[in-house]
């Protein structure tokens, strides 16, 4: 008996692959850890005192989104792109960019 040439199996092997390519389950990690303005996910910091200042609507000079996606492959058993992404320069420079103090109401959609 002839074993399958390649060309025979190629439509195989290409589905396999896209089934193997899904992003079911991936996690990402997001983190500024160098940066030098206070960060939050909530409506609260700190400010330079110790004391936590709760930022009113009008307080808000710009809402900034940023976005990446996040690859993996075989259900994120193995990573085809860095699952760790650094917000510290990006953010900074939107900061001094608006005039800023902080970042407050963060939000990581997935």
């Amino acid at each position: 008996m002839r074993s399958p040439s390649a060309a025979a199996m190629l439509p195989f092997l290409v589905v396999v692959c896209m089934s193997a390519a899904s992003c079911a389950g991936a996690v990402g990690r997001v983190t500024a850890s160098s940066i030098e303005q206070p960060v939050s996910f909530t409506p609260s910091v700190f400010d330079s005192g110790g004391a936590v200042y709760t930022a009113a609507p009008g307080d808000v000079l710009k809402h900034v989104t940023m976005s990446r996606g996040h690859w993996t492959m075989l259900w994120r058993n193995v990573d085809l792109s860095d699952a760790t992404w650094d917000l510290s320069e990006q953010l900074s420079s939107e900061i001094r960019s608006c005039g800023g103090d902080a970042v407050v109401n963060l939000d990581k959609l997935t």
